[in-house]
């Protein structure tokens, strides 16, 4: 999928709880007894679209807003930003719930405060994220042609922090060194990834290679 595909994907979800409620509304106004039944359909799709806006992974607005900012900054600080304005955003829904204790205590405050503070730390598969999104921004490019680079890097590198120092608009070939500088080891980017898919992130290159 192509980064703007993705785009168009994930507000797809959004757009389309804000049309249903559009028509619902509509149904009302053309047929004011029929309030009592539409107006749970409005409110049904209008919080859930706001919900799924709301730019923390893995809801649509983070991927949006994740291809928007990778196409103007480097996917680990598109990352960050996303990551702090979903720490941010827990922060104020947790704040709300303990000022609503005070008044008329509104558990989903909690419960949204929550589930964003964990959406916003879930590190790996944010990891694996930018890795697909990098994939399919790469393929975009290959049409136009991409520079090949290498990197050099030593045996007990985490698979993680290599997949790190890839960007989409080059291809890289990753040449292996022991602690004596001795190059034992020439893998290509793909094969990295093919790697990654049997190991963790954290595991060193020296051990993925000799797990094959």
């Amino acid at each position: 999928v192509k980064p703007s595909e993705e785009i168009k994907i994930a507000a797809m979800g959004p757009i389309t709880n804000i049309i249903v409620a559009i028509i619902f509304t509509a149904i009302w106004w053309l047929i004011p007894s029929s309030y009592f039944f539409t107006q749970a359909f409005v409110y049904a799709n209008i919080i859930n679209a706001l919900f799924n806006l709301m730019p923390v992974f893995p809801l649509d607005g983070g991927r949006v807003m994740f291809c928007l900012l990778s196409q103007k900054m480097p996917q680990s600080k598109a990352y960050k930003i996303i990551k702090i304005t979903g720490l941010i955003l827990g922060s104020i829904l947790i704040a709300l719930f303990i000022v609503s204790a005070f008044f008329d205590v509104n558990i989903s405050f909690c419960i949204l405060g929550v589930f964003v503070f964990l959406c916003a730390l879930a590190g790996e598969k944010k990891e694996r994220y930018i890795r697909i999104y990098n994939r399919a921004f790469r393929t975009q490019n290959l049409k136009k042609g991409l520079q090949i680079r290498q990197i050099a890097v030593s045996a007990d590198t985490p698979i993680g922090k290599i997949i790190k120092m890839f960007s989409p608009s080059y291809y890289y070939y990753v040449r292996v060194f022991d602690k004596k500088l001795n190059n034992i080891a020439d893998l290509s980017e793909t094969q990295i990834e093919e790697l990654l898919s049997n190991n963790d992130y954290m595991t060193p290159i020296i051990d993925a290679l000799r797990s094959k």
